[in-house]
């Protein structure tokens, strides 16, 4: 990855949607080989590390078909569906979007502001009319023994359905097998030709693919399980031509750590999701107790196009917590198309059509603010370190909400105070950075506020940093210290 930045900052696009909002404005379709140079400043703003195109392969027209014959689609989409981008019929940028020759233009636009581009790859499953359906029957999971709701017929062949072991079978796709020599080959195959075309991939559900996983979701309908596992096998392949090639795997129930080890660059950390969305801090803080070099290797996010809407989900002062959090946290950092915008309205991927939403002039705001404080040079490029529990008292016991985290860049320093509780909170911080014998006073200048706050050595030292914050606040304090 020496090519990429440290802790990138990633920001997802819905393509479909963010071609659709800009041509409403102009008198003639858009798609990503002719998009106006407004459309490329205002991503070059945004001072992000790379965009990742969501949903440019061209989708699967009889996978519409069969998400549109279910009842509960047609009622929540009257104005009818586009397919799924992960019912994908080829690895050919959908032409309706430009075809590859447009995403050529989009990417040497992207590198001109500075910004790499990441795609989609779905290891797990295809279209029902995906070429390898008729030509590589083989590389799929046959029907033959499942029961009518769990199989799709493609021309001749029975297929199962993709899915999920702890949900019902996906109604649009046909599931591939894992363990299949063959297909292996052939991903690795697909995966080349995708990183002529940009700089990385985001794997849809791989740890699907765990030989673990996949043989407890199939057993003995998918043959033997290989001695390698499918991910140190394909993403070998991959980088041993393309040793910068980004790998980001989408991934759930703990499998974060096998998933690095077998060649991963970052990995979803939607643990940290769900503990922000429970506010549980001392789950918080055992979650980053684990070692920092696998903390510098997680993908933090409060949305992406699979989670409600951030401004739905948290209430404002909670958003503007957990965003202080992910922002300020080792690691990449993901935020998604309409984030920004404080859009509450969460729409399918398949939908055709975004509802109107009047942007939030606040959030905006907040936003910009967290952009320029992510871009700072220690947060890219500093030594994180999680300090220990606030002090409390017996009668006031308000300080185990309150969590800290220090960055060090040479003397600078960026002291991470979050009260994430609704209520407020005071407590004493131990800082380990600060030896005994000092005197004198410390200025700590806080990020939020501009304020200055001296502080004496002697107190931090011997006592602790008295920290009093209201209702989900929280203090960046910026300060040099030898």
């Amino acid at each position: 990855m020496k090519d990429w930045p440290p802790r990138p900052v990633i920001y997802e696009i819905n393509t479909w949607h963010w071609l659709s909002e800009r041509e409403e404005k102009q008198l003639h379709p858009l798609n990503l080989g002719n998009l106006p140079e407004e459309a490329w400043e205002d991503l070059a703003r945004r001072h992000v590390d790379a965009i990742w195109f969501m949903g440019v392969w061209e989708r699967s027209d009889l996978g519409r078909e069969l998400l549109w014959n279910l009842k509960e689609i047609r009622l929540t989409n009257p104005s009818g569906i586009i397919g799924s981008p992960y019912c994908i019929k080829n690895y050919i940028v959908d032409e309706r979007l430009g075809g590859n020759e447009g995403l050529k233009v989009a990417r040497d636009r992207l590198r001109e502001g500075g910004m790499k581009l990441i795609l989609d790859f779905v290891p797990n499953h295809t279209a029902p009319d995906h070429p390898w359906t008729e030509s590589h029957p083989e590389f799929y999971v046959s029907g033959e023994t499942l029961d009518r709701e769990s199989t799709i017929l493609c021309g001749r062949h029975l297929f199962a359905k993709g899915k999920d072991p702890f949900f019902p079978p996906w109604p649009d796709v046909v599931q591939l097998n894992a363990f299949n020599e063959g297909y292996r080959q052939k991903a690795a195959e697909v995966l080349r030709e995708i990183a002529q075309l940009c700089d990385g991939v985001r794997c849809d559900m791989a740890m699907l693919l765990l030989n673990e996983v996949f043989e407890n979701t199939w057993g003995e309908q998918v043959g033997k399980r290989p001695r390698e596992e499918f991910w140190s096998q394909v993403i070998g392949m991959v980088k041993e031509q393309y040793p910068s090639f980004l790998f980001l795997a989408e991934v759930y129930w703990g499998k974060e750590g096998e998933l690095l080890k077998l060649g991963f660059d970052y990995c979803y950390d939607k643990v940290l999701y769900d503990i922000l969305r429970e506010g549980d801090v001392p789950v918080l803080r055992r979650h980053l107790s684990r070692e920092t070099g696998f903390q510098d290797h997680l993908l933090r996010f409060l949305e992406n196009h699979d989670e409600e809407r951030a401004a739905h989900i948290f209430p404002s002062g909670q958003l503007k917590a957990a965003n202080v959090i992910v922002s300020t946290l080792p690691g990449a950092l993901l935020f998604y198309h309409g984030q920004w915008e404080g859009r509450r309205l969460r729409v399918p991927i398949y939908a055709s059509v975004l509802p109107i939403e009047e942007p939030n002039g606040e959030l905006q705001t907040f936003y910009g603010w967290i952009q320029s404080l992510r871009r700072r040079e220690i947060l890219q490029s500093g030594k994180w370190e999680l300090l220990p529990p606030f002090q409390v008292w017996s009668d006031n016991r308000s300080g185990e909400n309150l969590i800290a985290w220090m960055w060090t860049y040479g003397t600078e320093r960026l002291l991470v105070i979050v009260n994430y509780s609704p209520r407020a909170a005071q407590g004493r911080l131990d800082l380990p950075a600060f030896k005994e014998g000092r005197s004198g006073l410390i200025n700590l200048i806080d990020l939020v506020t501009g304020e200055l706050y001296p502080r004496s050595v002697q107190e931090i030292t011997s006592a602790g940093l008295f920290v009093d914050l209201p209702a989900w606040g929280y203090h960046l304090f910026h300060f040099f210290w030898p």
